[in-house]
């Protein structure tokens, strides 16, 4: 179970932030071989806001292939 702030988000990579496909909790979507996507939970957290993250996979017949290549690591930078 996740936390009741974060929702499963994803959509159609392309030229805009809403491309289509939509991957969402509530809706259909069928998977097709090649399609690529990105797709990051969305967790909102009332003291501090949105945390958004996510990768750029290709649909594979078997699954999915990640293409981000970012090191999945976790760091801090200072403000001010």
């Amino acid at each position: 179970m996740t936390s009741e702030y974060t929702r499963v988000r994803g959509h159609g990579l392309g030229l805009y932030v809403d491309g289509r496909p939509a991957v969402l909790e509530d809706v259909d979507l069928d998977l097709e071989p090649d399609m690529t996507l990105v797709v990051h939970p969305n967790t909102y957290h009332p003291e501090v806001g949105y945390f958004v993250h996510g990768d750029s996979v290709r649909v594979t017949p078997g699954g999915c292939e990640v293409l981000t290549r970012t090191a999945r690591q976790l760091f801090s930078v200072a403000l001010g």
